[in-house]
């Protein structure tokens, strides 16, 4: 019984690496095209001002904490 288990493991394995190779592959040559995508330069320039947003956000609401109890020595 454990010959069969291991030889199925063996199999999904190999059909599983397959798989992934293919899809690295099909990846490879969707990078290497000249063809212009501009929906994952849209969502970093997003990503990007959401990030700048919540720094100034954060920064503003840092200097009113600040305003509020002055560092004395």
């Amino acid at each position: 019984p454990f010959v069969v288990i291991g030889i199925f493991l063996v199999i999904l394995s190999t059909i599983i690496s397959l798989n992934l190779t293919r899809m690295d592959i099909k990846m490879a040559k969707t990078m290497s095209s000249n063809i212009e995508i501009s929906a994952p330069d849209q969502a970093l320039a997003y990503a990007k001002a959401d990030l700048k947003r919540a720094l100034n956000y954060a920064a503003m609401e840092a200097l009113k904490k600040l305003g509020e109890t002055p560092v004395i020595n």
